[in-house]
């Protein structure tokens, strides 16, 4: 295995991790206790996650939580359903 061949697989490794660390942030900031205040006051409708799975299953091939648009939704005051989360 040549130098070359093995940085890029540290590299590859390197971010894997950065991607792991992040997905752990942004799953701990949905347990923080004002922010679970909030979210028990808003809910999405039955239309409205219907509009989400149709969305991405046509376009991702699977259906995505609907705590991404929850979130997106409350904080922005507006519902999309084009949203798209980073994670």
């Amino acid at each position: 295995m040549g130098l070359a061949k093995i940085k890029t697989a540290l590299q590859d490794m390197y971010d894997m991790y950065l991607l792991m660390r992040a997905r752990a942030t942004e799953k701990r900031k949905f347990r923080d206790p004002r922010r679970v205040e909030i979210w028990a006051e808003y809910e999405l409708s039955k239309d409205q996650c219907k509009k989400i799975d149709t969305l991405y299953l046509e376009n991702y091939g699977k259906k995505i939580p609907y705590i991404w648009h929850r979130h997106f939704s409350m904080f922005t005051g507006k519902f999309d359903v084009t949203y798209f989360p980073e994670l």
